[in-house]
């Protein structure tokens, strides 16, 4: 289902879930709604809905700063999660692209992502870790000791989580800073907030300011998903979906009727 930001001129798309747009907003991945772990891709120009992948065994995915890849998730024999990548016009097979969860794109295609290679010796035992690959390399390298990275909107840092805590870092894994208590952090548009969720506060969703330091917290929502102009969150709760100003922390009902995963359509400039 597509609708404007209050709810209104709303039209179905195409029966699944779990949407996921491509940068451009010309592409939207979804699962499918009768076959749930496969893959499709909507191209919104020419209306094709093509299935890319079969057998997800996740609901992973996010698209390649040029909307040409995708990575998805999948187990291999040995149940260890790898992460894929397939080309979105559907030509060609998909290619294993390293052992872990969580990729994330930065600008230049190079992704991060969590891996439980890490292995402390200490401890006798591995813990996850956060890694660099780029597709064609054969190995990932590893960062620092964490999970859920995500680049910032000009890859010039990094945030992840660590022991609970969101931290920042630089992209080679130097200069890393904690910022507050925190779980899997995510990007405003502008890279100047980050939203989280707060361990002990169930799905309340809270919004660090970068430049000041200042902490906000806002409504209690999964999925919570930023509007391209940074100045609104959307999130589910309760089978609805709810919008609330980033500024003023106002929630408004978007869709009384059963909905997951709302996702705005970028920008297409």
């Amino acid at each position: 289902m597509l609708a404007r930001a209050d709810g209104t001129e709303k039209r179905e798309l195409a029966e699944g879930y779990k949407p996921v747009w491509s940068p451009d907003g010309r592409l939207l991945a979804h699962a499918d709604a009768f076959h749930p772990f496969d893959l499709r891709v909507l191209d919104l120009d020419g209306g094709e809905d093509r299935r890319l992948v079969r057998e997800l065994q996740h609901h992973e995915y996010i698209f390649g700063p040029d909307a040409g890849l995708l990575t998805f998730r999948r187990m291999s024999l040995r149940y260890d999660p790898w992460i894929w990548l397939v080309e979105t016009s559907g030509e060609g097979k998909p290619q294993r692209l390293a052992k872990g969860i969580a990729p994330n794109f930065a600008p230049d295609g190079t992704v991060a992502y969590t891996s439980n290679d890490y292995f402390i010796f200490d401890e006798g035992r591995y813990r996850h870790g956060v890694y660099l690959i780029r597709p064609g390399e054969e190995e990932g390298r590893f960062l620092r000791p964490g999970y859920w990275p995500t680049w910032s909107p000009d890859g010039a840092r990094i945030a992840f989580t660590v022991e609970q805590t969101v931290v920042l870092m630089n992209p080679d894994g130097s200069e890393p800073r904690e910022l507050t208590a925190g779980l899997y952090p995510e990007w405003s548009p502008d890279g100047h907030l980050l939203t989280y969720f707060k361990p002990g506060d169930g799905y309340a969703n809270y919004v660090y300011e970068l430049d000041s330091g200042e902490e906000r917290r806002l409504g209690v929502g999964y999925d919570p998903s930023w509007s391209p102009d940074g100045r609104w969150l959307t999130y589910c709760r309760d089978d609805h979906v709810y919008l609330t100003s980033v500024e003023d922390g106002r929630e408004y009902l978007l869709d009384d009727k059963a909905a997951a995963t709302p996702a705005w359509r970028p920008r297409n400039d």
